[in-house]
């Protein structure tokens, strides 16, 4: 699920409008009680349900990313990127 939206200024901070159905397809359908977890991580914000735990996988590689590391080269794509 791709989802544009904007940000808003609350008060002090800003906030990001989410669709219900968004909320419902991480688990969240409290909406006004139920808190979730927000992580920054490579350039990316992950919003999850609160107390859900990563799977095994995640957890051990899940700092593993696309992106060359500095000094890795990527080989799979020519210069042109194809």
């Amino acid at each position: 699920m791709n989802i544009t939206t904007g940000i808003k200024k609350i008060g002090d901070s800003q906030g990001v409008e989410l669709s219900k159905e968004a909320l419902e397809s991480i688990g969240v359908t409290d909406f006004e009680h139920q808190t979730v977890d927000i992580c920054v991580k490579n350039n990316r914000i992950i919003v999850s349900k609160h107390g859900k735990e990563d799977s095994r996988l995640m957890k051990n590689f899940g700092h593993l990313t696309d992106e060359p590391s500095i000094g890795e080269v990527d080989l799979s794509h020519d210069e042109d990127g194809n």
